[in-house]
């Protein structure tokens, strides 16, 4: 914001009793001493407005960006399917002869925040083999063995892929710490001998508003 000031052009000068007249025109008085008054009260007036402007842009909050979190396989083995094998860079790998596999890894995610995409990144050489990545969340209170929400599945079918989807249903896009807990649940099926699998990362983009 720039400068706010206030520079007053009227001055008075004091009547004198028996020896000033007073008078309307001239160059004391009333007409000249009343605009230089009403001058002043609209420069008054202009620098409140500037004041007024820049304090409400003070209590104006920025718009809220999207922020991403990234995170490597830690995927744990889900029953009765075998579980993914980690290679030492971090890489969920399919172990080999595996025909389905199944894992899960818990996430951090920020209280509140609502959930905009998921993101999974891999390679994929089967002609038939599915790979499914989900974010799900469940209730931190069992609730008689129901299935999980599923808030957003990636299912990428490219080799290598890089598939981001975005989150759709907005009932189950707002974080709740106090009343569920966030996992991803990765997937393949129909898998053969050949094929090689592997989970290089994912990212769970968000925003804080």
């Amino acid at each position: 914001m720039s400068g706010v000031s206030f520079t007053p052009t009227f001055h008075h000068t004091d009547w004198v009793d028996n020896v000033d007249r007073v008078q309307a025109g001239g160059p004391v008085g009333f007409n000249i001493r009343f605009r230089t008054l009403e001058a002043d009260l609209g420069a008054v007036s202009t620098a409140v407005g500037k004041l007024d402007a820049a304090i409400a842009a003070l209590s104006v909050r920025p718009p809220a960006k999207p922020t991403s979190i990234t995170l490597s396989p830690a995927l744990v083995p889900v029953s009765p399917s075998p579980g993914w094998s980690h290679d030492p860079t971090g890489v969920a790998v399919r172990p080999q002869g595996a025909a389905n596999v199944s894992g899960l890894m818990t996430v951090p995610l920020p209280d509140q925040v609502r959930l905009l995409s998921l993101r999974a990144l891999g390679t994929n050489t089967g002609a038939t083999a599915i790979v499914r990545v989900s974010l799900l969340r469940a209730p931190l209170v069992a609730a008689g063995g129901a299935a999980p929400d599923r808030i957003v599945r990636v299912s990428p079918d490219t080799n290598p892929f890089d598939r981001t989807d975005t989150i759709t249903d907005q009932n189950l896009a707002r974080v709740n710490l106090s009343q569920f807990r966030y996992f991803l649940l990765a997937t393949v099926d129909n898998a053969v001998a050949a094929d090689v699998i592997t989970l290089t990362g994912f990212q769970i983009s968000y925003i804080a508003d």
